[in-house]
Order: structure tokens, then sequence, then C-alpha cells
């Protein structure tokens, strides 16, 4: 056999190949994204339908987390 003719045998395999591993890791990729997404969703959903922002606040506030907002909720003057 001659060398010359052997030497592009397996481009077009090789060029198939490459679509096929493209295309089926895309396919991946968006059904990875795509459960991600949807349980983040999912998530985030349940927290905010139980979520109070006011109750939040009122509990920060009665911690003494906050160093710049007094019980009453008034800013406090960090300047000396």
């Amino acid at each position: 056999m001659d060398p010359a003719k052997l030497r592009n045998f397996r481009v077009g395999r090789a060029f198939r190949a490459m679509g096929i591993a493209t295309i089926v890791s895309t396919a991946v990729t968006g059904v990875v994204v795509y459960m991600y997404n949807k349980k983040e969703i999912a998530t985030a959903r349940k927290f905010y339908q139980s979520y109070d922002p006011q109750l939040e606040w009122n509990v920060l506030l009665n911690s003494g987390i906050l160093k710049t907002v007094n019980k009453d909720g008034s800013l406090v003057d960090l300047q000396d």
C-alpha cells in the first residue's frame, strides 16, 4: 500500500466523530443546565413563598447584629 493514499483516509471519519461528539456534548450540557436551573428556581420559589422581609428585618434589629442601626430602626452616627 502506498502511504500517500492512506494519509487522509481517516479525515472524514474524524470530522464525523467530532460532529457527533459536539452534538452529544451540547445535548448533555443542555439537559444538565436545564435540570440545575429547574432545581434552583424551585428552591427559590419555595423560599420566597414563606419569606417575610419585615419579619426578617425585625429579627436582625433585635439580634444586635446590625451595628449601624438602633433597635428602633434609626441610623447610628459612627463618626467620632
